[in-house]
């Protein structure tokens, strides 16, 4: 079972980290070890390559228990430790708002319902036609990464937040064609210029196969991480519900993590 640093290891490590962090639990495997994904056959199926192997890593951390295939050395528990703190400092509302921020540009998108059941009135509302893709830009993104600063008082995680508004610019600019053939672009300056105005002319579109494949590969990337360290989108919501869905993922996988609680 996992155990508590001992008195010399607190001791030694005192000064480096918080007393939480320092409550990590730790477990260290004999005659087993920490397996790869059942899906990872898949994955190079697919042509995805170097992918971590956990067999061969020196230990790995699941929140705040760290696992290792071998006794801890002052410098492995320091690194383990290191992500145990990365781990505490984006907690669960940080890593809410990052996704939220990850989204909320196409909240623009929203005058859509007022467009369609307004169209055939004498008044029809162009909302959508006239202002979708109105909040993809600079200065909406400083607005969401100081909301997320106020909410979370963390500039990581400011910062993270205004990286994965981007992130959404970026997959609108290279795969947001309509059917129609209509090239959305990415108004980045606006309201105040619209003379730095994004757009590609190798824009693919929404149903296009290199979104396909994005959105696989996603999915098992989300999948994976649920399995190996723990943690799935459901913890946004839910502590309990995240763990029933990371046990049941890992039942359904054959995934083992030595004697891990939870696992």
């Amino acid at each position: 079972m996992a155990v508590p640093l001992s008195p010399e290891q607190r001791a030694s490590l005192d000064g480096f980290f918080l007393p939480q962090v320092l409550d990590t639990r730790l477990l260290v495997l004999a005659e087993t070890r920490v397996e790869n994904p059942a899906f990872y056959p898949l994955l190079r199926q697919m042509g995805f390559t170097n992918l971590p192997n956990f067999t061969t890593m020196a230990a790995v951390t699941f929140g705040d228990v760290v696992v290792s295939h071998q006794p801890f050395s002052d410098g492995l528990l320091f690194h383990e430790l290191v992500h145990v703190e990365q781990y505490r400092r984006l907690n669960r509302r940080g890593m809410a708002a990052v996704t939220v921020a990850a989204v909320i540009p196409d909240i623009d998108g929203i005058g859509i319902v007022a467009e369609v059941l307004t169209r055939h009135s004498s008044h029809p509302l162009l909302w959508f036609s006239e202002y979708h893709h109105a909040l993809h830009s600079l200065a909406f993104a400083v607005v969401v990464a100081i909301l997320t600063f106020t909410l979370t008082r963390s500039w990581l995680t400011a910062g993270l937040a205004f990286i994965a508004f981007h992130l959404h610019l970026l997959e609108d600019l290279v795969g947001s064609r309509g059917p129609d053939g209509f090239i959305w672009p990415v108004p980045y300056l606006q309201p105040f210029t619209s003379q730095l105005t994004w757009s590609w002319g190798g824009q693919w579109q929404l149903n296009a196969w290199p979104n396909l494949a994005l959105t696989l590969f996603l999915l098992a990337i989300t999948i994976w991480i649920a399995v190996v360290r723990g943690v799935s989108p459901v913890f946004l919501f839910s502590v309990k519900a995240d763990a029933v869905v990371v046990e049941a993922l890992r039942r359904r996988l054959g995934y083992r993590v030595g004697r891990l609680p939870g696992a």
